[in-house]
Formats: C-alpha cells, structure tokens, sequence
C-alpha cells in the first residue's frame, strides 16, 4: 500500500493522532473554536507529510529493530530528536514534527503504548538500536567539530 493511503487509513483509526502527536498542543486557549481549527490544522499538516513520512519509515526499517515490549526509555518526542540529530550529523538536516514520527512508527508496525493527556507514545522499539544510533551522532557530530576547528 502507498504511504499516501496507509496513511488516511490510520489516521482513519487513529482521530487524534496530529502532526503535533496525540491531541493538540494544551496551552492554547479554552476557547472551542481555536482549538477545533488548531486540530484540524494539525490533522492537515498530518496528511501531507507523506514524503517525510515515507522517509522515516524507510529510516526505522533499516535502523531501528522492534522489540516484543514497550520501551519506556524513551518517548516519541525524545526519539524523533534523535532522528533530527541523526540526520544533522549525516549532513542532511530534517525536521520531524511529532505525529510523523508517530504515523511512520505505526505504519512500519512497531507496538505502541500511550498515556492519558501525552501526545508522546511509547514504542516497542530496541533500546540496543537507539544506543547504536546515539554513537553514531556522537561520532559523526565529533567529526564535523574536528573538521570545523582544523579548516
């Protein structure tokens, strides 16, 4: 299935999730109807992130391997800093806002666990493979700092 289609299917099963993660952002005002066009805002930037999205799936198929249970370790939030970094460090920067990182994760079909009032789930996905990702940046980033101080 097409990242396009797979991903109006889960946003079909999944009416919260935004591209802010789960829900909207809590500090806007009360007000319904600035919150209601907040969501359907987010929802929007949702379902037209197909490329990045696609990207990312692509990029935790190769590096992140699943794991039976829920990783606590880390939230979505956290996680998709790690792929910012990642991608910084390779010298290719992306942003990724929450609900893609979340959308490519349950598109490529990790486990995922959330929390009343979070936008940020949980995955099932290997401490072990985030740790390899950690010494990658780390490497890669002391690498252009060298580079920088001896050009």
């Amino acid at each position: 299935m097409e990242t396009r289609e797979a991903l109006l299917d889960l946003m079909a099963k999944e009416p919260q999730l935004t591209s802010f993660g789960f829900g909207i952002y809590n500090g806007l005002p009360l007000d319904l109807k600035i919150r209601d066009n907040e969501y359907a805002k987010c929802r929007e930037e949702l379902r037209t992130d197909t490329e990045r999205i696609s990207v990312l799936m692509h990029w935790l198929r190769e590096h992140i391997r699943p794991r039976k249970t829920i990783n606590r370790q880390h939230s979505s939030y956290g996680l998709k800093h790690y792929v910012e970094r990642y991608f910084q460090a390779k010298g290719a920067p992306i942003y990724v806002p929450n609900g893609s990182f979340i959308a490519a994760a349950l598109l490529v079909g990790y486990s995922c666990r959330r929390y009343p009032g979070s936008p940020n789930p949980d995955f099932g996905m290997s401490e072990r493979s985030w740790t390899l990702i950690h010494n990658v940046i780390t490497r890669l980033e002391g690498e252009r700092a060298l580079q920088r101080h001896t050009a």
